[in-house]
């Protein structure tokens, strides 16, 4: 799940200071994530150039990456990464044996390139070798390893540069396990194609396919996908969990250890707005904010406080305001509303972020994230009130008076460009949410001096 910025405050002093994450992203053996300055940080493995800081490097605390701004989302495939910036554009770095950093060599790159010839992007995921892009246009975008099909061109050739996807447009959703992919569109229905070797794209075979097909059972029910390695899960709009595809550590969740090639639901898990896949675990996050796991446990990667695998969700150990959760191959990341990162399993490389590789089985925070260099110390935020909140319709903004300018930045839950920007000097006025779609929406409040950021919800 993709989430911005939540509570925090800016403090302004000669001295570092921690600005939270908005977006939280595990690759194979690393981890990503993207502050609230739009600047992007990996810890972890580093063999192939895919932490993006100019050498090769592994580190267990977050480094920034190279030279690269006003970052909208990261994303991690095996030993690769990928960017989609604010403006559109795609870059990559790592591993590019396969062509998976699309900028027509195949050439590994230790800092970020832009990928050839693609604009207008809006998201983007990486399988364990591949990658794909959504445009604005609805179009899917694919490059890199393509032994299975997993580039959905009609084809199973490698390429180093993007092809568009065959036979899809209307595309809202996109999502990449180890070597298939998957689609949701406007219309309420669910593609994928790649490899089917357990019955990950669950059509009902064990078919490869090197272009989409449709998953019946998936379809005007389902509002996010995510894949693992050789299976994948499905938010439903009723909250509930869909799994399909290997099963042999209990990574459907559904009280078995048997494969499904058609999508099953989750046992006892209700209530759910976020999911993510490893290898061969799976997460959920709950509107609780509480954060459930199943499936393989070897290094702790469920969190539960023991290392035993479970065929169904278990409780993540001691971990509540949640927003976001993601997964590596071994170890899980979730983002809290205060901004901080938590990661659990396994820690080989340092992707937890701890400072030392030693793995966990209950979450530990990741250290010196988001560091920057700020203003005057001890600086407090300005008092400000919101009403109602939650909202059905007009929310109310009051500040303290004669505060002088204040800008007000409103963004939905993905954490774009603001959809709502309003300078004034007064201290109290409206914003009309009438218009706006229930959920989630995040205000920035900025006095010159301090930025504070609220969570601002319609019903």
């Amino acid at each position: 799940m993709k989430t911005i910025f939540k509570s925090f405050f800016l403090l302004l002093a000669p001295l570092p200071c921690l600005i939270n994450a908005q977006v939280i992203e595990g690759g194979a053996d690393h981890s990503l994530a993207v502050c609230i300055d739009h600047t992007a940080w990996a810890w972890g493995d580093n063999h192939l150039g895919q932490l993006g800081t100019g050498n090769t490097n592994s580190s267990t605390v977050p480094v920034q990456v190279y030279s690269l701004t006003d970052v909208k989302y990261v994303r991690g495939g095996f030993d690769h990464s990928v960017a989609v910036k604010n403006d559109g554009t795609v870059w990559t770095w790592g591993n590019n044996f396969y062509g998976q950093l699309g900028n027509g060599t195949n050439n590994d790159s230790d800092i970020p390139v832009q990928v050839n010839s693609l604009t207008g992007i809006t998201e983007i995921v990486a399988g364990d070798y591949h990658t794909l892009a959504l445009r604005n246009d609805g179009t899917v975008w694919a490059w890199g390893l393509n032994d299975y099909g997993q580039l959905g061109n009609g084809a199973n050739t490698n390429l180093n540069f993007p092809v568009q996807v065959v036979t899809l447009t209307g595309v809202t959703t996109i999502a990449a396990a180890s070597k298939s992919s998957y689609v949701l569109k406007s219309d309420g229905s669910v593609w994928s194609w790649g490899y089917n070797s357990d019955g990950q794209l669950g059509n009902g075979t064990n078919t490869s396919s090197n272009v989409p097909i449709e998953i019946i059972a998936l379809s005007h029910a389902t509002t996010m996908l995510v894949g693992g390695m050789y299976h994948a899960l499905g938010l439903k709009t009723d909250s509930t969990v869909m799994a399909w595809g290997l099963n042999n550590q209990g990574q459907l969740g559904n009280g078995s250890l048997n494969n499904s090639k058609v999508p099953q639901p989750v046992m006892n898990l209700s209530k759910v707005i976020g999911i993510a896949c490893g290898e061969f675990h799976s997460l959920a996050l709950k509107n609780d904010g509480t954060v459930w796991a199943w499936g393989d446990n070897y290094f702790g990667q469920l969190g539960n406080g023991n290392n035993n695998n479970s065929t169904f969700p278990v409780q993540v150990f001691s971990i509540n305001d949640v927003n976001a959760i993601e997964a590596g191959i071994y170890h899980s990341l979730a983002l809290k509303d205060d901004g901080t990162v938590w990661t659990w399993g396994s820690n080989q490389y340092g992707q937890l972020g701890t400072g030392s590789n030693g793995n966990s089985n209950v979450p530990v925070t990741v250290v010196n994230l988001c560091t920057v260099s700020t203003g005057v110390k001890d600086k407090k935020p300005p008092t400000l009130r919101i009403y109602p909140n939650p909202s059905k319709g007009n929310i109310f903004l009051e500040t303290e008076k004669n505060k002088g300018q204040i800008t007000f930045e409103l963004y939905d839950l993905l954490g774009g460009r603001p959809c709502y920007t309003l300078n004034t000097e007064q201290n109290k006025y409206e914003i009309s949410f009438y218009k706006a779609s229930p959920g989630i929406y995040f205000l920035k409040i900025n006095d010159g001096e301090i930025i504070q950021i609220k969570k601002v919800i319609k019903e």
